[in-house]
């Protein structure tokens, strides 16, 4: 599985999927629907402090997600709650 860089997630724009750096969900796209590029869960964004960089969490727990390093099992599959 490819390395994708943590500061990425996906958003549904004008009707397709695309990779863009959380600032610019956080900005851009606020209210594009978003999901995790590995798993296709579901996500929040949030940014911790006034200066934090943003981090990506899963709505849920997956352990099939190597994006959620404390619950990951070691074998990647896609989310039981995976957004198509």
């Amino acid at each position: 599985m490819p390395q994708l860089d943590p500061q990425t997630c996906e958003a549904k724009i004008v009707g397709s999927w695309h990779l863009i750096r959380l600032e610019e969900a956080l900005s851009t796209h606020i209210t594009a629907l978003k999901r995790c590029p590995v798993c296709h869960g579901p996500i929040m964004i949030k940014t911790f402090g006034k200066i934090g960089r943003p981090r990506l969490f899963h709505g849920k727990a997956h352990t099939g997600c190597p994006r959620a390093p404390t619950v990951y099992s070691g074998t990647p599959s896609l989310h039981p709650d995976q957004i198509l």
